[in-house]
């Protein structure tokens, strides 16, 4: 039926009695950006939209201007009460980086306009600060949820001189926590960095001024990835034993972490040595295998088990 009124010419650019008529009716249709399908008592009309949201059965006023149907405004005697809807046209466009059609009014927003996992003063201003909730994503790669905000007192780390508190999320605990600097804060790997507080002595309240937001959006997998270069590079500075079924247990390169290692080792396990020069006297038992890959070894070997790749 929408077609053959179409073809008919009826839905149209409709001619109007005068500059400033005004008509009232309800959008039926949006026909592409801007442009909509207004009934009204006197048919069904094309109209023009810059002022509201095309939103079908939303009651409108449309204005006859230069030689066009044009929304002007909502219909209030057919809508007295507006409800919580906002009646603004479609523009985000306009507003977004690099969008062909729009980005003529890019809004670039702060962090602070980012709320999950910020750090922000207190209502009123005190010398504890809140941290947002989120979710965040655990080193097991597991969905966790901060479920509320939450209040840090830092009170208790302020001093004679000025400090440092980095707030940071330990991502496996789910929870917020404080390391208080005296110069040079630094990030521990595994954890989620969210602001960098200056505790200034004296002061009666933490501002926006004294917090740095220090979070990277988005804020945990950095974190997760920093927590497992760190336990490789624990790994390949350690000694290794592999159990039978493949677990693994850690050692330092030292004399005293070999002879633990091959101590605890039983048959079927491989001990591993980083690079690393060993003296101890040692013992391989039967079945274990002790391999001592690029390590130097001045030592004496006793037992059944067997040795690979030994240098002196």
């Amino acid at each position: 039926m929408t077609l053959q009124l179409r073809l008919a010419g009826i839905i149209s650019d409709a001619l109007s009695s005068g500059e400033g008529e005004r008509v009232t009716g309800v959008i039926t249709e949006v026909v592409e950006r801007n442009v909509v399908l207004v009934r009204t008592p006197n048919g069904v009309i094309r109209a023009r939209n810059y002022s509201l949201p095309a939103r079908v059965n939303l009651p409108v006023v449309v204005e006859w201007q230069n030689s066009a149907w044009v929304v002007t405004d909502i219909d209030h005697l057919a809508m007295p009460t507006l409800g919580d809807a906002h009646y603004v046209a479609w523009h985000h466009d306009a507003h977004e980086f690099a969008r062909e059609g729009g980005g003529d009014d890019v809004v670039w927003s702060r962090k602070e306009q980012y709320t999950p996992l910020m750090v922000a003063p207190t209502t009123p201003p005190s010398l504890r600060v809140r941290v947002f909730p989120s979710t965040v994503i655990d080193s097991n790669l597991q969905v966790r949820e901060l479920y509320s905000t939450f209040i840090l007192d830092l009170e208790p780390f302020y001093g004679e001189t000025t400090r440092y508190a980095v707030i940071t999320l330990d991502v496996d605990a789910c929870w917020p926590r404080v390391d208080v600097y005296e110069h040079a804060p630094a990030i521990a790997p595994g954890v989620v960095p969210l602001a960098m507080v200056r505790l200034r002595p004296g002061v009666s309240e933490i501002g926006w001024g004294d917090i740095l937001d220090i979070r990277e959006l988005p804020p945990t997998l950095t974190a997760i990835a920093l927590s497992r270069v760190e336990e490789a590079a624990r790994q390949l500075r350690s000694i290794r034993r592999i159990s039978a079924t493949g677990a693994v247990s850690l050692y330092d390169a030292t004399d005293a972490g070999l002879l633990s290692a091959l101590s605890e080792a039983s048959s079927g396990d491989r001990v591993i040595t980083p690079t690393a020069s060993f003296t101890a006297d040692i013992t391989v038992a039967s079945g274990v295998t002790l391999d001592f890959s690029n390590s130097s070894f001045s030592g004496t070997i006793s037992g059944g088990g067997v040795v690979i790749n030994f240098q002196r």
